[in-house]
């Protein structure tokens, strides 16, 4: 992207954005390229470049693995408690990642029990995992 105009720029973002059935706004490609143009750290195409890269990989892979493990003992953990089942029969909530989450930030569920209020920890779900839940 560094060697591109704004105007090959534009061009190749209004075919992206048809390819993948996005309405092409015009002010976008200018507002991305600038934000682009400004951020870019350029490094050289070399030996030392390539095993950063690699090493940077390695180091991304190991934090997502122990990430997931860190969820799957969540999860075994939060199994455990009273909370867990009505938690996850709870319509949009019932994931085993989004689970021991929202038991720990709200607590005890049970104090829940109508649908008003069961809709309101959806609703609090939606805030705290950024609208992942549907």
């Amino acid at each position: 992207m560094a060697r591109l105009s704004l105007e090959k720029f534009t061009n190749r973002y209004n075919d992206w954005c048809k390819k993948h059935g996005y309405l092409f706004q015009t002010d976008k490609p200018q507002e991305i390229f600038e934000a682009v143009k400004d951020s870019i750290c350029t490094l050289e195409k070399n030996a030392l470049t390539k095993m950063i890269v690699l090493s940077t990989i390695k180091q991304f892979n190991a934090i997502s693995q122990t990430v997931e493990e860190l969820r799957i003992e969540m999860n075994e953990i939060a199994k455990e408690l009273p909370e867990y089942e009505v938690v996850m029969q709870m319509t949009s909530v019932g994931s085993t990642i989004i689970a021991p989450q929202l038991i720990a930030e709200i607590g005890d569920v049970t104090r829940f029990q109508t649908l008003k209020n069961k809709l309101f920890i959806i609703l609090i779900a939606k805030i705290i995992f950024c609208d992942k839940v549907p």
